[in-house]
């Protein structure tokens, strides 16, 4: 596997990743949210949202597996709450033989060329392991950074009152987010302000 545009800040059980300008913590710092395997492009994504330093800029990541070769996912333990499925204790890169444990699958140095999977686990003993041809670290943007948001002033046309307040616009030109006094909204008679 190659990975393309980040690295792990350890190769056995380390907990960030160090990419786009950014170590993201993904134990102390990130929250799973979930893996999706599309079949259409034999892809996988791996999903946290994140706070913290990247916050401010990004509110999660998604780690995209392209060329989707190989996914075991082990069981957890049912002891555990399921919030111990939401906590990574440490990413590795492992040596690809699938019959040896797992304590001997890891090592220090690792060279450019070396065939590795990356496992993923988790506080609640459950892990992931994965082998595809690559894997990209792609940084979703928080509200303001996104392309095409702007905020802007707004103000209400309907029954009750006409107030004045900040909304966050789509590219599709709909409010995503409109607060009054830190309360969402959901007004359909709003006319904006430039």
């Amino acid at each position: 596997m190659k990975l393309l545009n980040f690295e792990l800040s350890s190769p056995f059980y380390g907990i960030e990743l160090i990419g786009l300008g950014f170590a993201w913590d993904l134990h102390n710092a990130g929250t799973f949210s979930g893996l999706v395997v599309d079949a259409d492009d034999n892809s996988a994504r791996m999903r946290w949202a994140i706070s913290g330093h990247p916050s401010t800029k990004f509110s999660g990541c998604t780690l995209l597996f392209i060329g989707l070769k190989e996914m075991i996912i082990s069981p957890r333990n049912e002891d555990l709450p399921l919030s111990e499925d939401l906590c990574i204790s440490g990413i590795s890169k492992l040596i690809p033989e699938p019959g040896e444990r797992l304590e001997y699958r890891v090592k220090r140095q690792w060279h450019e060329n070396d065939r590795f999977h990356l496992l993923f686990q988790f506080q609640s003993g459950r892990s992931i392991e994965v082998d595809a041809d690559s894997v990209e670290l792609i940084g979703t943007p928080t509200a303001d950074t996104r392309q095409g948001v702007v905020s802007r002033k707004v103000y209400c046309l309907c029954e009750r009152q006409c107030w004045r307040d900040e909304a966050t616009i789509s590219p599709s030109g709909r409010p995503s987010r409109l607060r009054k006094n830190s309360v969402e909204v959901a007004c359909v008679g709003i006319n904006w302000v430039s």
